[in-house]
């Protein structure tokens, strides 16, 4: 349809010898979608962390769009994501600047590879941007991982695939469609 980029990324040990495999996407969304006006419609089951920048009385900090602020400290969150029948699990991030044609971004990926997902605010001026992280692990990085037997293996020859799409999303008609395929629980 000329809207959509759908990528497939497949990681594979070519070693003779089993090797650790993380793998994490970041994507930066900024202006002009991120904006005082910008909706996160995703299907959050449950905020597991939050950094200490985020103020305790802030239950739904996550969903809230600010206009730019000087000083503001960056803020990450881990959200449990809800899959759909297929384990696939998307966002949508839509802009409301102009209220008689909204527009925005779809983005979808397999959520049974990258059960993990991120979400990273830095609202600050110049510097104003909201990161999209689908993750295999948690916060704890590699040592964690290992520690609590986590840490994928890949053995010789094994391999991962990866499935992700991103679609711009152009008017009121997209931007409903968009908000039923996700199946956003807020």
């Amino acid at each position: 349809d000329g809207k959509t980029i759908r990528w497939v990324d497949t990681v594979r040990n070519e070693g003779w010898y089993p090797a650790p495999h993380m793998y994490l996407y970041h994507m930066n969304m900024g202006a002009p979608l991120i904006s005082e006006n910008t909706e996160l419609v995703a299907p959050i089951e449950s905020v597991l962390f939050a950094t200490p920048s985020v103020p305790k009385d802030q239950k739904d900090a996550h969903l809230d769009f600010v206009a730019p602020q000087e000083a503001f400290v960056e803020q990450a969150f881990l959200h449990k994501m809800r899959r759909d029948p297929e384990g696939m699990v998307r966002i949508a991030l839509i802009n409301r600047d102009a209220a008689d044609h909204p527009w925005g971004i779809l983005y979808e990926y397999d959520g049974c590879v990258f059960p993990h997902f991120f979400q990273w605010r830095y609202l600050d001026r110049g510097r104003y941007v909201v990161g999209l992280e689908p993750s295999t692990n948690d916060i704890g990085g590699r040592i964690a991982a290992r520690d609590a037997g986590q840490l994928k293996m890949l053995e010789p020859g094994e391999s991962v695939t990866y499935r992700n799409g991103l679609t711009v999303l152009d008017g009121a008609t997209d931007i409903a469609a968009a908000v039923s395929r996700v199946g956003a629980t807020k």
